[in-house]
């Protein structure tokens, strides 16, 4: 059966120097994530705008920065332009970017690292099928530069994240619980099937890399200054993450209050292994805690994201997934005493279930 395993509250995280975005999170489903308006407009601008001072048509440019594209192409499954996005973007607003999203990833997420971003450009005929990314991280991600929101559309077609839904993956479930009757009436199109995904400028995508995903073909320009244009990757290292009056330093936490959240997680992942109580899950659930200045139990417990999937015997799957769900934010809002200190403190727990 799975079991559970945690990183210990005593590591440490170091957070990033760039200002998280202020506007909250957007969940489609346990499985996806969106974060409109990202980082400040100037900013996203900013890094838009060197793409196309580089790229601008100019015939007799031999600048070396005009070369660095990677044309990916993988018969049947991958075809687009890539690049090193640092290297691209080294002397314009790399460093604050990569800090924001390594900022994301501590706080909203609990992973402490991300793997090397990639930024690729859909012209005419780009594609990525379906597929998964399983072994890089609990977390895949797109944020994207694309010309692209409410008010302006590209020069192409295409160009969505394509994520297969949950009723897809478990069809014939869904088949016996009603769905039959459902499609005797309305039958199944292509967005009841699949997910889509604008990418709008200046907007963060956070998804499960194990739900089968792609990007829908792109038709049109094909002129890399119009195409979908995007930074992507994976956040890694599932971490623990402190802030505030009780975070040590080096970005650790005091050790006696490890020990009172160790305390209330070691009943809690026994109680979870117990396959008479619960199914067995997969996956990984990231709570926020946080401890007012006057200490005793926390003030607030709440799940950030969440992946968790159960086996899929389960009677009934979102229930199992919820049930795990409200015990860890159970477990956690009755531990304690904490201490006493000059101000509130903010932690993010990654629970992670294998």
């Amino acid at each position: 059966r799975p079991s559970a395993s945690r990183s210990s509250p005593s590591s440490s995280s170091s957070a990033a120097a760039a200002a998280a975005a202020t506007q909250g999170s957007t969940h489609l489903s346990s499985s996806v994530i969106i974060r409109d308006a990202f980082v400040p407009a100037k900013q996203a601008q900013a890094l838009r705008q060197h793409f196309l001072d580089t790229f601008e048509p100019k015939p007799a440019s031999l600048s070396a920065e005009r070369f660095v594209w990677d044309y990916w192409h993988v018969p049947d499954q991958y075809t687009l332009l890539r690049t090193p996005a640092d290297n691209f973007f080294r002397t314009s607003g790399w460093d604050e970017i990569e800090a924001a999203l390594i900022q994301f990833a501590e706080r909203e997420l609990g992973c402490s690292a991300m793997t090397p971003v990639w930024l690729s450009c859909y012209v005419d005929g780009c594609v990525q099928h379906l597929h998964a990314d399983v072994p890089h991280g609990p977390w895949a991600f797109v944020y994207s530069l694309t010309e692209w929101d409410e008010n302006t559309r590209p020069e192409f077609t295409g160009g969505e994240t394509q994520m297969l839904r949950a009723e897809t993956l478990d069809y014939w479930r869904g088949w016996f619980d009603g769905g039959a009757a459902k499609m005797s009436e309305t039958g199944l199109n292509q967005d009841g099937i699949v997910e889509m995904i604008q990418p709008h400028f200046n907007r963060l995508t956070v998804f499960d890399p194990r739900v089968p995903h792609g990007v829908r073909e792109v038709r049109g320009t094909r002129d890399v200054r119009k195409g979908r244009l995007v930074l992507h990757g994976w956040f890694s290292a599932p971490t623990p993450f402190y802030e505030g009056a009780l975070a040590t330093a080096d970005g650790g936490l005091e050790d006696s209050v490890a020990e009172i959240i160790n305390v209330a997680l070691e009943p809690l992942f026994s109680m979870l292994s117990d396959p008479d109580m619960y199914a067995p899950i997969v996956g990984i659930c990231s709570v926020r805690m946080r401890i007012g200045a006057e200490g005793g139990t926390p003030t607030e417990v709440r799940v950030l994201a969440s992946n968790l999937k159960a086996h899929p015997g389960s009677d009934d799957v979102v229930e199992e997934q919820q049930a795990v769900e409200k015990a860890i934010v159970d477990a956690l809002s009755s531990s304690g005493p904490f201490p006493s200190s000059e101000g509130h403190t903010d932690i993010t727990l990654p629970l992670v279930f294998e």
